[in-house]
């Protein structure tokens, strides 16, 4: 039985942004067959998954959602409309928290989050 290639941060910085979500995606379906080294380097590196803009599979894309649509992500958001702001207000500190540079203006992130 062939052994899964162990990736490294150099391996990633030569690859696409295409090709790291292209990568990305193959271990999210391989989760349980070592996949979650591979998703694990990609999101500690904050290198994008994307060139262009993010798309709705975009792995920061389906995280934001999830963040919006935790308990903590649906309370901030409340709290932020009772005080008036805009419920993205209330969210982005969640982001930011969780996704520090892979949340960003370049490949429409934050245009994404409204």
């Amino acid at each position: 039985m062939k052994s899964a290639k162990k990736y490294d941060i150099g391996d990633l910085k030569r690859m696409t942004p295409e090709q790291r979500a292209a990568l990305y995606e193959n271990a999210r379906r391989g989760l349980t067959e070592g996949g979650k080294e591979v998703i694990d380097l990609p999101d500690s590196s904050g290198l994008p998954l994307s060139a262009g803009g993010m798309t709705t599979s975009d792995p920061t894309f389906l995280r934001m959602e999830e963040i919006v649509w935790s308990v903590a992500g649906r309370k901030a958001a409340i709290v932020a409309t009772e005080e008036g702001l805009p419920a993205l207000a209330g969210v982005e500190p969640l982001f930011t928290a969780e996704l520090g540079e892979r949340y960003h203006p370049h490949d429409g992130g934050t245009m994404n989050a409204g």
